[in-house]
């Protein structure tokens, strides 16, 4: 898994407390939801196997530039959670 690429992941019991807090306000636009702190791809598989009890040797690191895509791919994919005024529907 790569260690130079980091991305902002989100549990799912907190995304679904997030949507529901929003389906009440009717809120609308474009919200990002992500965590306030980034991990590397290869931190959170490990991360994974521990609360999976998974053999964590089978998590090899890398760096993405080792890895050959038909497309260039972003190192970092997290995302600001800076909190702008939230609209809601009237």
């Amino acid at each position: 898994m790569f260690t130079d690429v980091v991305f902002s992941p989100l549990h799912v019991s907190t995304l679904a407390s997030l949507l529901a807090t929003l389906l009440e306000l009717d809120a609308y636009g474009i919200l990002n939801l992500g965590s306030t702190n980034c991990i590397s791809k290869y931190a959170f598989g490990i991360k994974l196997a521990e609360v999976f009890s998974f053999d964590k040797n089978f998590i090899k690191p890398m760096g993405v530039d080792n890895f050959t895509f038909n497309a260039k791919r972003p190192k970092n994919t997290s995302l600001s959670t800076t909190r702008k005024p939230l609209l809601i529907s009237h």
